[in-house]
């Protein structure tokens, strides 16, 4: 699979992703009840950070720290809104603080990894 063809699988993971952040927090536009349902739960939202990770260690196997730490930037932008009105926790900011640092380093350790890996085997070759 080309690059492209990868990087736009990415950024639909990165909408499908995000999209389920916004879910539980917005019956009104998908005419659900969802108050007081796993949607609405600490648990859910919990899941939909861990679901958000997912895009950037793909991104940073592919396109190493660089693109790691941009898909985490991205993802943390857009997730912005929801964390500020719709959070169940009394500290939404520290929560998307630990989100980032965590996507970054996560990011930065793959893509170093997998740079000191390749420059191994050009050194062997």
């Amino acid at each position: 699979m080309h690059k492209a063809q990868q990087l736009c699988l990415i950024g639909v993971s990165v909408i499908v992703a995000v999209l389920l952040c916004y879910l539980g927090d917005l019956p009104w536009l998908w005419s659900l009840q969802l108050r007081g349902s796993f949607f609405a739960s600490q648990a859910y939202h919990e899941l939909c950070l861990l679901v958000l990770l997912a895009p950037i260690v793909w991104v940073a196997v592919i396109f190493r720290i660089r693109g790691g730490i941009l898909v985490a930037v991205i993802d943390s932008l857009a997730i912005l809104p929801h964390t500020l009105y719709f959070s169940p926790y009394p500290d939404p900011i520290f929560r998307l603080a630990t989100f980032i640092i965590i996507s970054v380093l996560l990011a930065g350790f793959i893509g170093r990894e997998l740079n000191s890996k390749d420059e191994l085997r050009r050194q062997q070759s």
